[in-house]
């Protein structure tokens, strides 16, 4: 799902997809494996892990794809110049958004510009996709992190 443009609608019906196929194997561990008394098994806490980090992941998104609309009326007015200047310093080439970042003007979107005063404001939908873009790099990023913890746990030593 975060390998899936962030302005791509259907990346929602990835996740949602995802969802269906954690809660089916969950249910056929459930029917497979013997119960053990007070104590559940690890491929069942992973699953667990699973789909609650899939749906935490269709939540996200869902507002991401939401943000990078073009019709959306929160792209009138530019993002917050921190998070701005965040984004198209150093961190822009970490999260590899930095031909997106050099889009980006570094003075405050199109003020002044005849879209502008048409009344048409389309300048800041790119400033608000890079903002989409980097979360979605950040929890993609957190998203392996937490389940490679989680299967170096679930594969570790027993003892």
């Amino acid at each position: 799902q975060f390998v899936l443009p962030v302005d791509y609608p259907p990346r929602v019906t990835v996740g949602v997809v995802a969802t269906f196929m954690s809660a089916f194997m969950l249910m056929v561990f459930y029917y497979v494996l013997p119960p053990l008394g007070g104590s559940c098994p690890l491929i069942v806490k992973y699953y667990g892990l699973t789909l609650v980090m899939t749906v935490l992941s269709i939540a996200l998104s869902g507002v991401l794809v939401r943000l990078a609309k073009e019709q959306l009326e929160v792209i009138s007015f530019p993002p917050p110049a921190i998070l701005k200047s965040i984004l198209t310093g150093p961190l822009a080439t970490v999260l590899c958004v930095r031909t997106m970042a050099d889009k980006v003007g570094k003075g405050g979107g199109n003020m002044g510009n005849e879209d502008e005063i048409l009344g048409e404001s389309k300048g800041f939908q790119h400033e608000w996709l890079l903002l989409a873009t980097a979360v979605d790099r950040l929890a993609a990023f957190t998203y392996v992190i937490i389940f490679s913890i989680a299967l170096s746990v679930a594969t570790g030593p027993l003892q």
